[in-house]
């Protein structure tokens, strides 16, 4: 069975390109003849075609994007696009006139239709009565995209999984415990891992981690990610403010052992996700969250999104109120309280996240008539 991918991203220090990588490296283990098209540029683990970015010209591109994805496609039996907009387009047109399966991955915010009357919504509306499945990460993401009009029987929902992260020795450890500047007497260590922007909450978190110092004054909070300018405009006003510089470290670039350290370090993680004002944009799994559980570390995250189905509210962590910074401040001295079994729950828990078991999930869905 041949596999052809639509991807946004392979670069694994986003999440859009851990799952896509990780999906990728699973069907080929498990026996798939795969190739991808992907944007940004090729990779080179893949037989890869590059995809053109929707920027100074986004018609032509668009239009560019499917021409190619159609003849790349040719040979395929499958094709599955790893999100809504614009990628499930591009696999409607690999598709359309022929035999060949599409799929698309329900990710979160772009795997939505539009409201009200446009191109967009209509495109979408093609692509997904098109497809023979959505394979949707979360039933919040689920939700949504019924409220966007898709067909319930279209959607079936399968977790992510979890890449087991390297184990670093003692030496590593210490080198980039130095190198972060993270002392030991930190405590507690709250970390975020992905974008600093409003969607992901660390203005919220920061302000409980500020609450926080009365009773823990060694307390350190950890962002990890790529930054929005303007967002951290914010962080940084507020740092300023409150004279925090000791309590917040940022760490951009971070590779898989960088990773690896930071989970060791922290003591839990926190993913308090934002949905915005018009309830468009928000959180469609929790990967960071489960990556966590590989290190018993639990974790505070927003309800009313889909971190709510990584976290086991009450068991591997906490449950947040969007936007309320004095929640989350409660919801973390709760978790420091109980600690050593939301820690072990965090550690039982990790077994249950398999991209081995996703992929054999998706790879049934390809298989069905």
């Amino acid at each position: 069975m041949k596999v052809f991918i639509i991807a946004a991203s392979l670069d694994e220090r986003s999440g859009w390109g851990r799952y896509s990588r990780a999906v990728i490296d699973q069907l080929i283990v498990q026996g798939m003849d795969v190739e991808v098209c992907s944007e940004p540029a090729a990779h080179p683990a893949y037989p890869t075609i590059s995809l053109r970015k929707l920027t100074s010209s986004p018609t032509i591109s668009f239009l560019l994007n499917m021409i190619r994805v159609r003849r790349a496609a040719r040979d395929a039996d499958i094709v599955h696009a790893f999100d809504g907009w614009p990628y499930a387009i591009y696999g409607w047109g690999a598709v359309v006139g022929t035999k060949k399966k599409l799929f698309t991955s329900g990710i979160a915010t772009y795997s939505v239709p539009p409201r009200g009357y446009s191109l967009k919504r209509m495109l979408f509306r093609v692509a997904y009565g098109r497809a023979s499945k959505i394979l949707s990460v979360s039933e919040y993401t689920k939700r949504r995209m019924i409220e966007g009009g898709v067909k319930p029987g279209k959607i079936t929902v399968i977790h992510m999984g979890a890449t087991p992260l390297p184990i670093i020795n003692t030496e590593e450890f210490q080198k980039y415990a130095e190198q972060l500047s993270i002392e030991r007497s930190s405590y507690p260590v709250v970390l975020t891992v992905g974008q600093v922007k409003d969607r992901k909450g660390q203005y919220e978190t920061l302000r409980a981690v500020k609450s926080l110092r009365s009773t823990y004054p060694n307390i350190l909070y950890v962002m990890a990610g790529n930054q929005d300018a303007n967002y951290m405009q914010q962080i940084h006003k507020f740092i300023a403010e409150e004279q925090m510089e000791r309590s917040v470290r940022f760490v951009q670039g971070a590779d898989d052992r960088a990773l690896s350290f930071l989970y060791l370090r922290c003591d839990l993680l926190a993913l308090n996700s934002n949905t915005d004002d018009h309830n468009i944009h928000f959180e469609g799994f929790g990967l960071s969250v489960i990556e966590g559980y590989q290190f018993a570390k639990p974790a505070v995250g927003s309800a009313e999104s889909g971190v709510q189905e990584a976290i086991q509210d009450s068991v591997t962590g906490l449950h947040s109120k969007q936007g309320d910074s004095e929640d989350i401040a409660h919801k973390i001295e709760l978790i420091l309280e109980g600690y050593e079994t939301y820690s072990n729950n965090a550690k039982a828990a990790y077994k249950n996240y398999s991209w081995k078991d996703t992929v054999e999930a998706y790879i049934r869905e390809y298989r069905r008539d």
